[in-house]
């Protein structure tokens, strides 16, 4: 098996604001979608998507 590419990666975070700059501020990534009733936030690297779940939301303390 050889990886050609990602197409969806998920990081749990304890500080979306700081985790949001980061993707954001110092790489370049956009903001493509917020889901505050989830806590999730979709970041566009490229043709990849990187969600963002926040620890203490909806989807972060269900475990996902």
């Amino acid at each position: 098996m050889k990886v050609i590419g990602l197409d969806h990666i998920v990081i749990r975070v304890g500080d979306m604001e700081r985790m949001v700059a980061f993707w954001r501020d110092a790489l370049g990534c956009a903001v493509e979608k917020v889901q505050a009733e989830l806590g999730l936030v979709h970041i566009r690297a490229g043709s990849a998507l990187i969600d963002l779940v926040d620890v203490a939301g909806k989807l972060g303390k269900e475990g996902g």
